[in-house]
């Protein structure tokens, strides 16, 4: 099992030999991870082109979008299989709670700061009621 990647401040040096040996004085392992992410990525493109003509040019387009996002999940286990490699070489962990928080409040707050400089700017407004009620 890997151990945390944690560099020295001092040295800017990986504090563990074990992943300082692994990474980067073994270029084997380090060609076989590269040429394993280009198969990954190749196979969530040749995927995902599918969903991406399908909502560009079918209708209706939401149903495609679903395939879409299951797209990476699908590429990784063909790759998994491709490469001979267990599922359960994957590392299947929650992570770090504080990159969960900023994953989840980042995106938010890069949408409240898009809307304020629309209307702070008056590039658009909020919705018409009237028209709202209209179509109701």
């Amino acid at each position: 099992m890997l151990t945390k990647w944690k560099l020295s401040q001092k040295t800017g040096q990986f504090k563990s030999k074990r992943i300082k040996n692994m990474i980067l004085e073994n270029p084997t392992e380090r060609k076989e991870t590269w040429e394993t992410i280009f198969v990954f990525l190749a196979i969530v493109a040749i995927l995902s082109s599918f969903f991406h003509y399908a909502i560009v040019n079918l209708y209706p387009s939401r149903i495609y979008i679903g395939g879409l996002m299951w797209c990476p999940a699908i590429a990784a286990i063909i790759t998994l299989k491709l490469k001979k490699r267990a599922i359960s070489s994957l590392i299947w962990n929650w992570g770090n709670w504080k990159h969960i928080r900023l994953s989840y409040f980042v995106p938010a707050l890069y949408g409240i700061i898009t809307y304020l400089l629309i209307w702070i700017f008056g590039l658009g407004k909020l919705a018409n009621e009237e028209a709202i009620k209209e179509k109701l």
